[in-house]
């Protein structure tokens, strides 16, 4: 379980359409579509990797992720070795 949930960080921290995403829907937070389309980014990857998540899980994923950025996430949710990397 836990290399899938590596390999799950590592897509939403790497796909650059996601990263897009979120820096649009930071200029433009009034926008639903940006949200929705945020949130099915992260039922889609979850699934690539054999995780089936619910709307609402994913929706308050992406809630907090747009909270505390996703450079921040990135960055407390590298495992150790990834650190190490850097």
């Amino acid at each position: 379980m836990q290399l899938t949930l590596e390999e799950i960080r590592a897509e939403i921290c790497g796909d650059a359409g996601l990263r897009g995403k979120l820096k649009e829907y930071t200029n433009n937070p009034g926008s639903a579509s940006l949200l929705n389309s945020i949130i099915g980014s992260l039922v889609t990857v979850a699934a690539l990797n054999g995780i089936p998540i619910d709307g609402a899980i994913a929706t308050i994923v992406a809630l907090y992720i747009l909270k505390i950025g996703l450079n921040v996430f990135c960055k407390y949710t590298a495992s150790e070795g990834e650190e190490e990397k850097k």
